[in-house]
């Protein structure tokens, strides 16, 4: 499910309690399974197609649970010769 289908099961009665649930869940009660998931991509940038979004979600979900596994991958990167946060650099100079 896509947010636009979520925003539109909000309209569906047949949906509505099971997509309140959902955001509950994510927002409210994180499934340990959620951030261990999470956790797991920090470990492996190269899967993710957007990094800095990645890195927006991460900071805005405000978790310690994230900030070890962060510092780790960053402190081991290269410049120059980390494929993912040479792709992360790039996109920062094209949004300027």
């Amino acid at each position: 499910m896509n947010i636009k289908e979520l925003i539109n099961s909000l309209d569906d009665d047949n949906r509505l309690n099971e997509s309140l649930e959902l955001i509950e869940d994510i927002i409210i009660d994180t499934p340990d399974e959620l951030i261990i998931k999470l956790q797991n991509l920090i470990n492996h940038p190269e899967k993710i197609a957007n990094t800095n979004r990645f890195a927006s979600l991460l900071s805005d979900w405000d978790s310690e649970e994230f900030i070890n596994p962060l510092i780790q991958k960053i402190t081991g990167a290269v410049p120059g010769k980390t494929s993912w946060l040479n792709e992360a650099a790039a996109r920062q100079k094209k949004q300027k």
